[in-house]
């Protein structure tokens, strides 16, 4: 009895001294926010902080570490500026990142500006996208590879990118360039991985948590999904099962430098077979001091984007009564975006000015508006040096307008579409409801203009050009650009006070979240 004891412990103590682990760490869509949020949570020196700590923990257990980011590293906020968006790339090597995937954020200068920003930062980290194609026409030929292959206590890991192919986010490397749909490379992907010998597929995706799903779902191989894209934070690993019933974790980590997921698996070295043992996501709160050396990266960024601007970016151009909302997927008419709309239209002489809230950046508190707050709150142009996105003009007929009007009035929040110089309802539209441009009622026949960024029919013209004239006539770019033009307008109206007078609800509500 006793010699079957000491067999059956030395099995279990030696199942237990092969056995290794194996932590993965990961991010998705930094956004460039290099400094975090204006609450004064998160940000990269914060998150550096907390990947030396979690890294240290694991090499005293002797367990190695795999470092992963869910791509929309790129545009986001004013840093993406500091030299012309090769300082977020940088970054990804200054916090120790491995392999990151190519998000629609990571290539808003197209292929060949995204080609430049590689070569300039150096970068070491792995950028992966096994459905980019047109790589060579954009000079990214052998920078983007699909797949990228880790050796890990033995351990051949595999992890293969995914990027997003929804059609107005890729216009901007569109001929030659073009994402094609997702789950279509994924069985060559698992095929390559296992001519590869990989002993465990990650796919490294940044297509949104409603598209990992399906493809887990119609997986053979993936062993686990690290995302991005929507911004989930996701507490626990969501199991989710592939083709053969078995369930497979997504995990998703928020956003904007807010925190590091950590996984950590356990592997038979002789069988190749896992499990998961556990796994946190660590908030970068303001009780988590700032790594000094990144903190050092981020003030010479500060200088590059200083030297961008070739300006004083703390420099106070108005005051605001209400915050200037902002934040991943806000669709909510608020003051602020009445301003944006107003602003547009006031300064092209159009009958309407459209803004689209799903536009705007950081959320700003209400109070002194720097230079700086103004550019994170609408970070957004086309080429390095441009001075924003510019300000388009074009003619649509009265019978569009009111059917536009009519279906979006019949949608909460109208899907945070605001138009100056249209009496929209301030709810759900209610029968009866009678739309007004400049206080008369619709002319069904009648042309009218509306303002609205460039960028708009821009995308539209590159993915589908038939509509041009269609939707739309007389099109006119005027040259006006959003910074300079959005300075002069809150110079102009400050302190600004929500158009009707009052402080709406839901601008309150939005900031504290």
């Amino acid at each position: 009895m006793n010699r079957i004891l000491l067999a059956l412990l030395f099995s279990v103590l030696t199942h237990e001294a092969l056995a290794v682990r194996i932590q993965i760490l990961h991010t998705n869509d930094l956004h460039s926010f290099f400094e975090g949020s204006r609450t004064g949570r998160g940000g990269y020196a914060r998150l550096k902080t907390i990947v030396n700590e979690l890294k240290k923990e694991a090499l005293a257990q002797e367990m190695p570490t795999l470092f992963l980011d869910g791509g929309d590293f790129g545009e986001g906020t004013s840093f993406y500026m500091a030299d012309e968006g090769a300082d977020s790339l940088r970054m990804l090597d200054e916090l120790g990142i491995d392999a990151a995937v190519l998000g629609n954020h990571d290539y808003m200068q197209g292929g060949k500006g995204l080609a430049r920003q590689i070569e300039k930062a150096q970068l070491k980290a792995k950028i992966l996208s096994a459905n980019l194609s047109g790589e060579w026409a954009m000079g990214l030929k052998g920078k983007i590879p699909s797949m990228a292959f880790f050796k890990k206590s033995g351990i051949r890991i595999g992890v293969f990118g995914l990027s997003t192919a929804e059609p107005h986010f890729q216009y901007p490397i569109l001929n030659p360039g073009v994402i094609f749909a997702p789950y279509l490379a994924v069985p060559p992907m698992e095929l390559y991985s296992k001519m590869k010998k990989v002993d465990f597929l990650i796919a490294l995706t940044h297509i949104g948590f409603p598209m990992d799903k399906f493809i887990v779902k119609n997986s053979k191989e993936i062993d686990l999904v690290v995302g991005g894209h929507t911004h989930d934070r996701l507490e626990k690993p969501f199991m989710h099962k592939n083709a053969h019933g078995k369930e497979i974790p997504i995990l998703q980590a928020g956003s904007n430098a807010m925190g590091v997921g950590q996984l950590i698996i356990e592997f038979d070295p002789k069988t190749k077979k896992h499990q998961f043992v556990s796994y946190k996501i660590h908030n970068a709160g303001i009780e988590v001091p700032y790594d000094p050396d990144l903190l050092l990266k981020i003030e010479e960024a500060k200088i590059h984007r200083e030297e961008y601007f070739k300006r004083d970016m703390e420099e106070v151009i108005g005051e605001s009564n209400f915050p200037l909302n902002g934040g991943s997927g806000h669709t909510k008419i608020t003051c602020w975006g009445t301003h944006l709309a107003n602003m547009t239209r006031e300064i092209t002489k159009a009958n309407i000015g459209l803004h689209i809230a799903n536009f705007e950046g950081e959320l700003i508190p209400a109070g002194p508006i720097r230079y700086l707050d103004m550019v994170d709150n609408f970070p957004h142009f086309r080429n390095f040096g441009d001075g924003g996105w510019d300000i388009v003009v074009v003619k649509l007929n009265g019978f569009l307008l009111y059917s536009m009007f009519e279906a979006l009035g019949r949608i909460d929040g109208h899907l945070g579409m605001h138009f100056a110089g249209v009496n929209m309802p301030a709810g759900l539209t209610k029968k009866g409801h009678v739309y007004r441009i400049g206080g008369n009622k619709i002319n069904l026949l009648k042309s009218y203009t509306m303002a609205f960024p460039s960028e708009v029919i821009f995308a539209i013209e590159k993915v589908l050009p038939w509509l041009k004239g269609v939707l739309y006539h007389g099109r006119v770019y005027t040259g006006l650009r959003y910074w300079t033009e959005l300075e002069k307008y809150i110079k102009t109206h400050s302190p600004m006070k929500c158009i009707d007078g009052e402080l709406k609800e839901i601008d309150v509500i939005e900031l504290k979240k």
